[in-house]
């Protein structure tokens, strides 16, 4: 196990996928723990926390080790959304993202944890809608889980299904179709921003996607390669942006957001438009992003969120 940074009980789970360094997410995980550590003073010494990046529902290296210390396991970075039930009794507590469906109040010691920002991400939520140069934005991969967000982007939408994915499903007719269509539907006269590009982190730099993104009124959020949980989701809530995403896991997270959740994107798109003739409704959906993101997602409000778990779940072993 390799300790983290300055912390003295933090450790990279030497079964983890990627080391820390390499994590998309390190900074925010290194800013919750220290928060987490402010808020509890000497008792977050009385802890030891592994995190764990991994894609194969492999078993932690840290699910073995005893002490007399009590552990507590923070799981990223599987999409796939492996249920850690079956690691339970090797902890006090575990933190999972992307838990999705697999989240239950049954399992006691078992929460959600949020996906936070990308490295060097900057969010500036303070930009006014009405000084905002975009109405609508997305960059992003075109992956397999888009095509039908792809379709209703472009005028594809007028093509009947059937022939759609049978184009879409064959390598060759893929890639005919993508570069006769295209990938770039912004349009400067309506003022949509939305790209697709070849793979994941090779579109825009950080600085210049943190900088549209502030600078952006609604945000469509399709679904990642997995999940419907992305960066981009959590990301555009801290800048103060109104999020349409598909349907999202229920989890605290997203109870009673204000993300606006949709069953397809022709829906999605729909409510985009609708919503531009709306202003005082978008005013009132950036505020309670901005508040939501504060309370909830932010390294403070996740700092706050594992502390409180960890004190419940701390009293109530007292009770048994």
């Amino acid at each position: 196990m390799n300790k983290i940074l300055n912390f003295s009980n933090v450790y990279m789970d030497s079964n983890s996928t990627y080391i820390f360094e390499n994590l998309n997410e390190k900074e925010y995980l290194k800013n919750t723990l220290r928060l987490c550590q402010k808020r509890m003073g000497d008792n977050f010494n009385e802890f030891d926390f592994y995190i764990f990046s991994n894609h194969n529902n492999s078993v932690p290296a840290s699910a073995s080790i005893q002490n007399k210390k009590r552990k507590i396991l923070i799981y990223i970075s599987d999409e796939a959304a492996h249920s850690p039930a079956f690691l339970s009794e090797k902890y006090f507590a575990i933190f999972k993202s992307y838990i999705g469906s697999k989240y239950s109040k049954h399992n006691s010691n078992i929460f959600p944890f949020p996906l936070g920002y990308v490295n060097c991400f900057k969010a500036n939520s303070e930009i006014k809608l009405e000084d905002r140069q975009y109405d609508v934005f997305f960059s992003g991969n075109l992956n397999y889980s888009r095509w039908r967000f792809y379709k209703e982007c472009s005028y594809l939408s007028l093509v009947p299904d059937f022939l759609y994915y049978r184009l879409m499903l064959r390598p060759t007719w893929r890639k005919q179709l993508v570069k006769l269509v295209g990938t770039d539907f912004t349009s400067t006269s309506k003022r949509w921003y939305v790209k697709f590009n070849k793979g994941f982190k090779t579109g825009l730099d950080i600085e210049t996607y943190s900088s549209i993104l502030s600078r952006s009124k609604i945000v469509l959020s399709p679904k990642g390669f997995e999940s419907t949980e992305t960066f981009r989701l959590t990301e555009a809530l801290s800048c103060g942006c109104i999020v349409v995403s598909e349907g999202l896991p229920n989890v605290p997270f997203y109870q009673k957001s204000p993300i606006i959740q949709v069953e397809n994107w022709r829906e999605g798109l729909a409510v985009a438009k609708a919503l531009l003739k709306q202003p005082a409704r978008l005013v009132q959906l950036q505020q309670e992003s901005i508040k939501w993101w504060n309370d909830n997602l932010s390294d403070s409000g996740v700092s706050r969120y594992i502390v409180m778990s960890i004190k419940q779940l701390s009293e109530k072993n007292k009770l048994v």
